[in-house]
């Protein structure tokens, strides 16, 4: 899991997740990626949640990564989890590299979620509960067909609508569309001007 200390992570519903599967006899060990590293306060307060589920050993974390760790610890997970109540969002780095990595993801929907990811089908958007959590992260453990099958369309996703040059020339559209209207109000006040 990624993007941990975040405010509206819902870390206890992936806690009480990790602990059906445990009692479903599964090993999974939850890491969160990233900083802040395991001596911050929401790291603390985390592995609270966590021992008061007897969970306390289950829960790993990578430190602050730099550089090309991000990608490394990205792709090093058999399953990625996107947590926000609010739903994964196009314009989140860390999503976007989730996907080009090519590890499948599985994310909480919510009110914000983007539309293209659902119709691309390129993660498992589960209904926010713990239950529902559990059952698509086992279903997936379970049929690495279907890992490599998602993680593929993520990737695909990725390039098609959230790489560098398709940004690029998002922002270069913004800033045509931008001076064409700065152009046509300025001929607008000239024309006015000149009337008067």
């Amino acid at each position: 899991m990624f993007e941990y200390s975040h405010e509206h992570v819902a870390s206890g519903l992936v806690l009480d997740a990790v602990g059906l599967l445990k009692q479903r006899r599964l090993r999974v060990t939850l890491r969160l990626l990233g900083g802040p590293d395991r001596s911050s306060a929401p790291a603390e307060a985390l592995l609270a949640a966590a021992a008061d589920r007897g969970l306390e050993h289950t829960v790993d974390f990578s430190g602050i990564l730099s550089a090309q760790d991000p990608s490394d610890a990205l792709a090093s997970c058999t399953i990625l989890l996107f947590a926000h109540t609010v739903g994964p969002v196009s314009l989140n780095g860390t999503l976007a590299a989730s996907f080009a990595c090519g590890v499948p993801l599985v994310a909480i929907d919510g009110p914000d979620c983007w539309p293209k990811l659902r119709q691309s089908e390129a993660t498992r958007v589960v209904v926010p509960t713990s239950h529902a959590l559990a059952e698509s992260i086992q279903s997936l453990l379970a049929d690495e067909q279907l890992r490599d099958q998602l993680g593929m369309r993520g990737r695909l996703l990725a390039e098609r609508e959230m790489s560098i040059a398709r940004t690029a020339n998002m922002v270069t559209d913004l800033l045509d569309n931008l001076r064409v209207r700065a152009t046509t109000q300025w001929r607008g006040v000239s024309s006015y001007q000149c009337g008067m």
